[in-house]
């Protein structure tokens, strides 16, 4: 993938962690199970400052999905996936910037994922 979005350094987005981070998400495609971490953002509710200067600094956020989509900078993937009837899909869009790790596990036909669900939809409507 050319120009992968890095809004400033840090560990990991410099020198070989970044070529290997830039192969692996530059190599992802539609359908793709993946395994993928990132930093995330984390709100707080009011907080004393004994609180505040208590705060460690968290830890990656982890999941697994299927790749929906690719932007410029945004890789998009989908961690439930419904039939038509449900009212959508759970979508994770995270800045290529942000992107920790990213391991393929398998690959689906979402077209034919899609088409299946109808299906089961249609036959669950008709009854036995």
């Amino acid at each position: 993938m050319n120009g992968i979005y890095c809004p400033r350094p840090n560990i990991h987005c410099n020198g070989d962690n970044l070529k290997k981070l830039e192969k692996s998400l530059g190599s992802l495609k539609t359908g793709d199970v993946v395994c993928i971490s990132w930093m995330d953002t984390f709100g707080m509710d009011r907080m004393t400052w004994e609180e505040i200067d208590e705060l460690e600094e968290p830890s990656h956020t982890k999941c697994w999905g299927v790749v929906v989509k690719k932007t410029a900078k945004y890789l998009i993937i989908a961690t439930e996936i419904c039939d038509s009837c449900s009212d959508g899909n759970y979508i994770e869009m995270l800045p290529f910037g942000m992107i920790q790790e990213c391991k393929v596990l398998d690959h689906i036909d979402l077209e034919k994922a899609r088409g299946d669900f109808e299906t089961d939809v249609e036959e669950a409507e008709e009854g036995p």
